[in-house]
Order: C-alpha cells, then sequence, then structure tokens
C-alpha cells in the first residue's frame, strides 16, 4: 500500500527565508496491490482534498488510474521515476538477474549529457541497456534520445569518456 499525501508549498518565511516546505493538504490518493480480489493487482483510490478528505473511498474505475499507471509507471505500477526515495528502495532488492547481467557503462554517466560535453552523473532508476552495457541518465527524456538512437549516444559517449578518462 503507497498513500500519497499532495501538499501545498510554502517558501520565503522566517526566520530564512530560503528553501521551500510542505503546507496544507490538497489530497490523499492510495495505490493497494493485492492480486488475491482484483485482477489487475492494483487498485487506486482518491479519499479528496481541500474540498475535505474522506475516511474511506472506492477504488478508482480501472481506465483512470490504472491504464496510465500500467503504461508509464517505472517498475510495478510505481512511479519510481517521480520519488527518489522509492526508487533507492526499489533499487536495494534488485537483482542481477533483473538488470538483465548488464555493466553499468561509463562509471554512471549520463552518455547524452557526456556526449552534449557535460559530465553528470545518470539516476539508478532512470536506466537503459544497449549491448549488455546498462547506461543512466539525468532524466526521463535524455533515456528517450538514448534509445532512439543507441548506436551514436554510445559512439560519442564513449569517444568523449575516452578523451576526457584516460
Amino acid at each position: 500500500m503507497l498513500a500519497l499525501l499532495l501538499h501545498g508549498t510554502g517558501e520565503k518565511v522566517m526566520p530564512a527565508r530560503q528553501g521551500k516546505f510542505a503546507t496544507d493538504v490538497h489530497g490523499v490518493e492510495m495505490a493497494v496491490k493485492d492480486t488475491s480480489h482484483r485482477a489487475e493487482g492494483w487498485a487506486y483510490y482518491n479519499f479528496g482534498g481541500m474540498g475535505g478528505i474522506r475516511t474511506s473511498a472506492k477504488a478508482m474505475p480501472k481506465e483512470s488510474c490504472y491504464s496510465c499507471h500500467v503504461q508509464h509507471a517505472k517498475r510495478d505500477n510505481v512511479f519510481l521515476q517521480f520519488y527518489g526515495l522509492l526508487a533507492e528502495a526499489a533499487h536495494i532488492k534488485v537483482s542481477a538477474a533483473e538488470q538483465g547481467g548488464a555493466t553499468l557503462a561509463l562509471k554512471g554517466l549520463d552518455p547524452v549529457m557526456l556526449a552534449a560535453g557535460r559530465e553528470e552523473m545518470g539516476k539508478p532508476e532512470i536506466v537503459e541497456t544497449h549491448r549488455a552495457l546498462r547506461y543512466q541518465f539525468v532524466s526521463e527524456p535524455n533515456r528517450a534520445r538514448f534509445a532512439a538512437d543507441p548506436e551514436t549516444y554510445a559512439a560519442r559517449s564513449t569517444s568523449e569518456f575516452a578523451k576526457r578518462f584516460q
């Protein structure tokens, strides 16, 4: 079961007047994994928000949440790509078999950024495997660019990597 609390954002408040912080609750949602009761394995609930939070809710229709989670979620219907702590926890449990046994390429540097002349570490939750190498990316759009033309980015970033780290 995962709970999502949607908060407003506050900023520029004394004493420091820096940073941002959570304010009032705008919404409460839950994702519940239960294969014994639902063929899909997941159910999604909306408990309301600023107009009032309910103490109970019925599962949302399959088309409203489930379809999007199946299509876009990073792993097991969960949007790990947006929640760093969840992704970190999930990767602790990711086996070498789940990663396809692929070796980390470029010491984790994002090949799209490297090909553009910038060294930035990719995130372990945003990956693409190409020719038995696992590439990490700083963002989903960079992963998509690489996936659309892996040969070009792999070659350019590998030669750029070799120049900088020899």
